[in-house]
């Protein structure tokens, strides 16, 4: 080897080794920003869903009074125990009634958002989209396929780590709750953790699980996969 190709295949390593840091600096970069999307998103979003929450409890305590004043005394007096309705039977929520209909959601900053995701486990509280795209994976975890409502809700993450980056460090039997736009609480268990080729669509869908949350491995190769169970 002569001294130009000596010199060649040292600056070719430079290079290399500059690009690859460049890469390193820029995933940072973006794990911090999505860090700092999600966080604020989080915030708003439980803002609106406490928002919600109250306007919905006004609600069924003036619906309440009302049916109270316009009952008849007599036909009130027939109710027993057993045929009078309690204030929750009152009030059944919309996705009880129509399980098919689309979940609710608030758009912030351009971007549609249905819930929020907590795994006090991974000390996680994050905002899901709505729509899935790669953009939209920069910011926030998406909901991939599939209704809460429904008992089939599969939400993808990126890897960051203010994301899905650390799901693999869940356990069996670790709580999940997902709270929509409405302020209703959907509470799950962690029943099977796995890990799926990138091209199982068919088995990442599944119906037999509730909840399911994947993002990719650090290769890129495969999915890590926990799947939930519905636990009220």
């Amino acid at each position: 080897m002569n001294k130009k190709q000596g010199k060649f295949f040292i600056t070719f390593g430079l290079l290399l080794i500059a690009a690859a840091l460049a890469l390193f600096i820029y995933n940072r970069v973006q794990e911090k920003n999505a860090g700092e999307v999600s966080e604020k998103a989080a915030a708003q979003l439980k803002e609106v869903i406490s928002s919600n929450a109250e306007a919905f409890e006004k609600y069924k305590t003036t619906d309440e009074i009302n049916t109270q004043l316009f009952q008849e005394p007599e036909i009130a007096a027939e109710n027993d125990a057993e045929k009078a309705l309690t204030p929750s039977e009152y009030f059944v929520p919309d996705y009880q009634l129509n399980p098919e209909m689309d979940m609710p959601a608030v758009v912030l900053d351009g971007s549609r958002y249905i819930g929020i995701l907590d795994i006090p486990s991974l000390w996680l509280s994050l905002p899901i989209m709505g729509d899935w795209s790669d953009r939209n994976l920069k910011l926030a975890p998406c909901r991939y396929s599939g209704t809460v409502y429904q008992d089939d809700l599969v939400i993808s993450g990126h890897n960051y780590k203010t994301h899905f980056g650390r799901l693999n460090r869940i356990s069996i039997g670790d709580r999940i709750t997902f709270t929509d736009i409405d302020g209703n609480v959907f509470e799950f268990e962690v029943a099977e953790v796995e890990v799926l080729e990138a091209t199982a669509i068919e088995d990442m869908i599944s119906s037999e699980w509730q909840l399911t949350l994947f993002t990719c491995t650090y290769d890129g190769t495969t999915r890590f996969t926990v799947r939930c169970l519905r636990t009220e």
